[in-house]
């Protein structure tokens, strides 16, 4: 396996990590996920690296506010945040 593979496999297991995170049925989870990662300027959400989900980070929250109580939001995205840190 080439390192791009490897790479290409990570990011897109990261996006489909952030997604279940995030608490969100599979037919919303994803198509917000991306539009968040795309308002901070990435064209290709499945190649994001940790730091792209960082800085669209607030784009998400305020978009899973639409579908989450105040309450599963906070630990949502606490979940995330702390997948994120740890990388």
């Amino acid at each position: 396996m080439s390192p791009d593979t490897s790479s290409s496999q990570a990011e897109s297991a990261l996006f489909e990590e952030v997604v279940r995170r995030s608490g969100l049925a599979s037919w919303v989870g994803p198509g917000l996920l991306r539009r968040a990662l795309q308002a901070v300027g990435l064209d290709e959400p499945t190649s994001a690296r940790p730091e792209h989900y960082r800085r669209a980070l607030p784009q998400l929250e305020a978009r899973m506010a639409v579908y989450l109580k105040p309450d599963e939001l906070a630990q949502r995205i606490t979940s995330i945040r702390r997948l994120l840190d740890s990388l």
